[in-house]
């Protein structure tokens, strides 16, 4: 869970507005759907807007496998192109090879004209079985 402030210098400054955008798309539960999550009470999503934010939660409960980097990297580029502020939206796996408990992406876009690439990748693996970590950080190239 985090609070996002309004920050003067976002407005100005392309890599902050753009870092700040992702952590908000992608770290937004959306709402999964009765399939992925029987119980409505499991299915989280934004009490708002349920079908904003990603399944990157959703996900991260599974096993990773080449199905779920797949489908992990067309969920980021789908919910990331959703966003008009954003185009040509470019999701790398970057993940080195023989790796089986993370996911490392660089995330490329023109954000408001402007190109701008940053890597996500995890701090802290949980376990061998999952992906992801219960942190991440966004670092700006």
């Amino acid at each position: 869970m985090f609070d996002l402030a309004f920050d003067e210098n976002a407005v100005f400054d392309a890599e902050t507005a753009f870092s700040t955008l992702v952590y908000a798309a992608l770290f937004t539960d959306a709402e999964a759907d009765e399939l992925q999550a029987p119980d409505r009470y499991e299915r989280r999503g934004w009490w708002y807007d349920p079908t904003l934010g990603s399944l990157i939660w959703w996900l991260r409960q599974n096993p990773l496998s080449k199905q779920i980097r797949a489908a992990t990297i067309e969920n980021i580029t789908n919910v990331l192109s959703a966003y008009p502020a954003l185009s040509n939206v470019v999701v790398e796996d970057i993940t080195p090879p023989r790796s089986v408990s993370l996911l490392i992406v660089t995330i490329s876009a023109l954000y408001n004209g402007v190109n701008v690439i940053l890597k996500l990748e995890p701090l802290a693996v949980t376990s061998g079985k999952f992906w992801a970590a219960n942190q991440y950080d966004l670092l700006l190239h």
